[in-house]
């Protein structure tokens, strides 16, 4: 298979195949695109089909293609914090600057809090830190990854749902920040019980 081909073929499965699954099932009246698009992440990387059917993870994501998917990842976050800075008005925050000092400090530093305990929990088994890991190394990369993941995550998961508009959460609204996981949470209730 050409390389251009692959690219397609992943392309479709990666960025196609949530939407269309969230967009046709009655899955969009329960969670966010970006859960739909997470899941599918974990579903179609190693940790799943890598593992349930090695051959076909082979021949649909060779080594060779993962280095430029790595780098589209990268473009695409680039990108997403660039939309996300569109959306910011620095009016919103002025007089705030305490708040949204400590708001922003505390949506990196809490995530990263918990993803630490929850790698300790996990990291007892070995199969999650690899030959060459160590326990120390695994809960830390745990932590950071949560750290720097959370905030567009629930930002975008918030937008989705309507509980916030795109400008209250770039411009670190407190609500975007200290109660989204409440707020979020609350909103799903919301959904699931008016279905």
């Amino acid at each position: 298979m050409k390389p251009e081909e692959l690219f397609l073929i992943q392309s479709v499965l990666l960025i196609g195949l949530p939407y269309l699954l969230w967009r046709i099932g009655a899955v969009k009246k329960f969670v966010p695109i970006v859960v739909m698009q997470i899941l599918l992440g974990i579903i179609l990387g190693p940790s799943v089909f890598g593992r349930i059917l090695p051959d076909y993870f082979g021949l649909l994501f060779p080594p060779t293609s993962i280095p430029i998917l790595s780098g589209l990842s990268l473009i695409a976050i680039v990108l997403f914090g660039f939309l996300t800075g569109l959306h910011f008005d620095a009016t919103e925050i002025k007089g705030k600057g305490k708040s949204f000092i400590l708001v922003s400090l505390l949506s990196i530093i809490m995530p990263a809090i918990l993803g630490g305990f929850v790698g300790w929990l996990i990291s007892g088994n070995q199969a999650f830190i690899g030959e060459n890991g160590t326990k120390l190394t695994f809960i830390l990369g745990v932590a950071i990854a949560m750290g720097v993941t959370a905030l567009p995550v629930l930002s975008a998961t918030l937008i989705d749902m309507k509980g916030l508009s795109p400008n209250e959460v770039a411009a670190g609204d407190k609500k975007a920040a200290v109660r989204p996981l409440s707020y979020a949470h609350l909103t799903m209730e919301k959904r699931l019980i008016s279905c």
